[in-house]
């Protein structure tokens, strides 16, 4: 017969790894929670890079178009000038090239401007402060897995770095961000910041390449 204290014992060890394995499937709970949102932000990204793709393509379809009509009105007022045409049409027939060589200009700003709001911006992120890690959260990525940040002190032997620095890499567009720094969110000084029922979080302008 097993002594009491065996079963004592046993009962401790029973405690413990239920309590293990409960904080085991919190952690994992956890884990599957973001990993569903972070799918989630990217079920959305293709959305939009779908419906940026589609205004993309019509830009381009009324650019071509644009072209193809120069090209007609331009090889009228040619034909006008070789025959011999009055100088009162061939003048009209120049305005009509001018004309279209506006519209030409415009559409294809418009395409080039479409185009800036496809390419990623390479975007430069400093945390000044003392602090042994950083990391930098935001709508970028649905708060869910973030970008660590390294600091350019790091071969100094002090285990507190004074900076942390890191690049993302954001297509054109307004982002909220905060920075994790030993586990502790934090706002940047000195960055814009928006207030709501959730807290502070910082402001993240991203322009359009020139």
């Amino acid at each position: 017969m097993s002594s009491p204290l065996s079963h004592q014992g046993t009962r401790m060890v029973d405690a413990r790894a239920y309590t293990a394995s409960i904080d085991g499937l919190r952690r994992a709970n956890v884990e599957l929670n973001l990993a569903n949102q972070y799918i989630r932000h990217l079920e959305q990204q293709l959305q939009k890079r779908g419906d940026d793709l589609a205004t993309l393509s019509q830009v381009f379809k009324k650019t071509s178009l644009e072209y193809a009509e120069v090209g007609r009105v331009v090889d009228v007022a040619l034909a006008a000038v070789k025959y011999g045409a009055p100088g009162a049409d061939a003048k009209g027939y120049l305005a009509k090239v001018q004309g279209r060589l506006a519209v030409l200009e415009k559409a294809m700003k418009e395409q080039r401007e479409a185009m800036q709001k496809l390419v990623p911006v390479k975007v430069p992120i400093k945390w000044d402060g003392g602090a042994n890690s950083v990391r930098v959260m935001g709508s970028f990525d649905f708060w869910t897995r973030g970008v660590d940040m390294s600091s350019p002190d790091a071969d100094g032997g002090d285990s507190m770095q004074r900076s942390f620095e890191t690049t993302l890499s954001l297509v054109p567009g307004t982002y909220l961000i905060k920075f994790l720094v030993d586990n502790q969110w934090r706002c940047a000084p000195g960055w814009p910041i928006e207030s709501s029922s959730d807290g502070d979080n910082n402001v993240l302008h991203v322009d359009p390449l020139p």
